[in-house]
């Protein structure tokens, strides 16, 4: 494969990650200010920016686009069987706001082999993680508009492939690095 990256590098990628100009789906839902609990569950930090990269199954990918008031429901999974397909998901706080009261951010991700080289088309930069205006500036917020999704066929060599991962604030100037692995059986 090239996991969705490679064999799906011109066709899948193009139609996974989709521009926030193209994405056809509701703002992303704006979850009310973290518990104490729930801020420790973003354990990636860079001045007020902290977040957290998971894979889940691509079927629960739709339990973000429930309104505020309903909590995604999300099996967290750190490994993928050939066939099954998995989305990248980034949940953030924190971030800076602009004088009409708007955020900015995006993120890179880089997938990476067992082997430790970045896969074929699997280098992926400026994808809109959340651009627009904010009412809750303590609120999370998730990528919705362009996910990344992964998935694994019979040739690619079994083992822990990563993601690596940089969020962006533009307007604060905050970078906040992350890695997520996901192994294939």
């Amino acid at each position: 494969m090239r996991k969705t990256i490679g064999a799906l590098a011109a066709l899948a990628l193009a139609a996974t990650v989709v521009p926030a100009a193209q994405a056809d789906v509701a703002p992303p839902a704006l979850r009310a200010p973290p518990t104490p609990r729930q801020a420790e569950a973003l354990p990636y930090k860079n001045g007020p920016v902290s977040a957290v990269a998971i894979f889940i199954p691509d079927s629960q990918a739709s339990e973000f686009e429930k309104p505020p008031s309903e909590t995604p429901r999300v099996t967290k999974i750190d490994a993928l069987k050939v066939g099954e397909i998995a989305a990248l998901k980034l949940m953030f706080k924190g971030p800076q706001r602009d004088s009409q009261g708007r955020i900015d951010v995006t993120f890179d991700v880089d997938f990476i082999g067992p082997d430790g080289k970045t896969l074929e088309g699997g280098s992926l930069k400026d994808l809109p993680a959340y651009q627009g205006p904010v009412t809750l500036p303590d609120a999370i917020f998730d990528n919705i508009r362009a996910v990344p999704k992964m998935s694994f066929e019979t040739k690619d060599p079994k083992g822990v492939y990563k993601a690596v991962i940089v969020l962006h604030d533009n307007i604060g100037g905050w970078n906040v690095p992350m890695t997520v692995e996901l192994e294939r059986l």
